[in-house]
């Protein structure tokens, strides 16, 4: 891993526990400064609002707990191609047994490298699909994040902005 992707890797990380707090943070804030004595159209922005950050930060949580299995993954994935690499340099040096700790027991060294091959490629397929999923609750957590923001905003400015055109609210 390169210092570059370590840094950026990090950034990341510290960019998704900033939002999870800053998420919950407007979240507690919203309801503890909520006034619910207000029109109709108001409560219901505000609750669509507080329902908006609630999925945000819930999303954006299970985004985090699935973070690691992830990395976990790539990285089984790295080890079994380092491998890989090493039994076919073994094999270019004319090596064909190799001896298989698992088993005890010597094994032809093509049948070792396809047996790795074969796990990488599944691996490729679950990272594949946990990627997709991890994508889809960033997504969720985006979107919500915003809408929560503009429920809010809503809630708590219709009333002014009503005001302004000589308009009362119910």
């Amino acid at each position: 891993m390169t210092d570059e992707y370590k840094v950026a890797h990090e950034t990341q990380e510290k960019f998704q526990f900033y939002a999870l707090a800053l998420i919950f943070t407007l979240l507690a804030a919203a309801i503890q400064s909520a006034s619910l004595q207000r029109s109709k159209l108001e409560i219901v922005f505000e609750l669509l609002g507080w329902v908006g950050l609630l999925v945000a930060g819930v999303s954006g949580l299970w985004k985090v707990e699935w973070a690691a299995p992830i990395r976990i993954q790539m990285q089984r994935r790295e080890e079994l191609q380092k491998r890989t690499d090493e039994l076919k340099q073994l094999q270019l040096q004319g090596t064909e047994q190799v001896f298989v700790h698992e088993t005890g027991q010597m094994q032809h060294i093509n049948d070792r490298i396809r047996s790795y091959l074969e796990t990488i490629r599944t691996i490729d397929g679950q990272c594949a699909k946990l990627e997709k999923a991890d994508a889809v609750k960033y997504s969720v957590a985006k979107y919500a994040f915003v809408f929560g923001l503009l429920a809010l905003m809503a809630s708590r400015s219709v009333a002014a902005a009503a005001g302004l055109f000589g308009y009362h609210l119910l």
